[in-house]
This record gives C-alpha cells, sequence and structure tokens, in this order.
C-alpha cells in the first residue's frame, strides 16, 4: 500500500510543491487548454468540472496527497471533475493548496472534505501555501516547505 499524489497547476507553483511530496505524482490535464485566468476564475466560482484526459492512481493506493491552487476561493475545475470521478473508499486524503491570499481557504477545505468524505474517504491533513501570482516555481521557501508538511505526517 502507498500514497499517490495528485494535483492540478496552472502556474507551476502546485506542481513545484507536488514535486517536493513525491517525484512520482499525477499530473491531471485538462482536455482543452484553459484561456484567460477571469475566465479560468469564474469557471472555478461556478463549481465547472473539466474533462480530463484519462489518468490511473498507482494499484494498493491507500492515501491521496490532493493539490489544487485555490481560485476566487475555489476549486479548479480539473480538481472538481477528479473528485467527481475518484472513488475515495477507505482512502486517506491529505489536501495542500497553493494561493497568493494571505488567508487560510477555510470554505474551501470544508467543501473539499464534504466531497470527499460523501464518497468514502477520510481527510487526514490540510495545508495551503502562500505563493506569488504568475508562478513561484523557483521558490525554495516555497518546495521547502512543501517537503517539511510531507515529512512532519510520518507516512
Amino acid at each position: 500500500m502507498g500514497n499517490a499524489v495528485v494535483y492540478y497547476s496552472w502556474t507551476g507553483n502546485t506542481e513545484a510543491a507536488a514535486l517536493e511530496i513525491s517525484d512520482a505524482a499525477v499530473k491531471l490535464c485538462e482536455e482543452k487548454q484553459r484561456g484567460s485566468f477571469i475566465g479560468s476564475a469564474c469557471s472555478a466560482l461556478a463549481g465547472r468540472r473539466s474533462k480530463l484526459r484519462p489518468f490511473s492512481l498507482p494499484d494498493g493506493t491507500d492515501g491521496i496527497f490532493l493539490g489544487t491552487p485555490v481560485w476566487a476561493s475555489h476549486c479548479t475545475p480539473a480538481v472538481n471533475a477528479f473528485i467527481e470521478k475518484t472513488d475515495f473508499t477507505g482512502k486517506k486524503v491529505f489536501l495542500f493548496f497553493t494561493l497568493a491570499s494571505r488567508e487560510a481557504p477555510e470554505k474551501l477545505v470544508s467543501s473539499m472534505k464534504c466531497r470527499i468524505e460523501k464518497k468514502g474517504g477520510s481527510v487526514c491533513g490540510c495545508v495551503s501555501f502562500q505563493t506569488k501570482k504568475g508562478g513561484d516555481t523557483g521558490c525554495r521557501d516555497l518546495r521547502g516547505r512543501a517537503r517539511q508538511w510531507a515529512e512532519s505526517l510520518s507516512l
């Protein structure tokens, strides 16, 4: 049994965090490339789901690290689609977020936790990483904080 890291990233911030947690991460890719950030944020606000390219979790996955940028205080359409398609029965889920705001995304955490628990999962941890808009993948601080969080879970 093992853990899988699943994430969506637009600017590279969430990807940088995901790859610090595990270099064997599953990147969620949308079938259609997103246009403007404003249109994408509106899709997030509306709770829309993206059409995803096929993906699979490794056999024997019993824990999922699920990462998403926060758009307009909401989850990305790609992660909404992942939550809808995934059977979380018996799985421990650890949420991680990248966002420009200094405020923790409490409503988003609550919403995702509720949706995951309705599908049989258990949210066992959560962290948010404040980042700069426009991508800050070279930031050692972001990667260091992600690595430190994952190590603190002792999984």
